[in-house]
């Protein structure tokens, strides 16, 4: 937020605006990610999704190696990108979670199943909601707020490729 407050002189509004963005995206396209989650299986989804978000955030500062100026209809455009790509990984996470544990554990009940699986992803959700401001945070202590946001899209994008080397592991093993 103080990025915006500097980078284009926004009220809190107008800031609380921008960061409305991602999510109203994401609650139109979860729809269709969990669709698609159906018809496709969740795996491509996800690398599809984090690599998509990864690549967003080298926009939201913007990276000084990719645009040497920010513009507010960028920042806007990388937030829906964000929203969008969240949706496509992180609704279909749910779902391959469901069919690892029932390859797994073929004897316990689909309710059980459920409620651990379901236990499980809320954890680690909150850990997420916790620990990416903090890395984000401590990365904007030692470097600029367009370097670090280059280096959580990094970060993003490598998730994506190792779950995608995960897949191709998982299918030719």
């Amino acid at each position: 937020a103080p990025f915006l407050k500097q980078q284009f002189n926004l009220s809190e509004i107008g800031i609380g605006l921008v960061f409305l963005v991602g999510p109203l995206v994401y609650m139109f396209t979860s729809f269709v990610a969990g669709r698609l989650t159906d018809k496709l299986g969740p795996r491509y989804l996800i690398v599809g999704g984090f690599i998509i978000v990864g690549i967003s955030y080298f926009f939201i500062g913007p990276a000084p190696f990719i645009v040497q100026k920010s513009y507010l209809w960028l920042t806007c455009t990388a937030f829906g990108f964000v929203g969008f790509g969240l949706a496509f990984g992180i609704i279909p996470i749910f779902s391959d979670m469901l069919q690892i544990a029932r390859r797994i554990d073929k004897d316990t009940s689909p309710d059980v199943m459920n409620g651990i699986i379901s236990g499980l992803s809320s954890a680690t959700m909150s850990f997420g909601e916790f620990i990416g401001p903090v890395i984000g945070g401590g990365l904007n202590q030692i470097m600029i707020f367009q370097m670090a946001s280059a280096v959580f899209g990094e970060l993003l994008i490598v998730k994506g490729l190792l779950l995608f080397g995960i897949m191709l592991i998982d299918r030719y093993m």
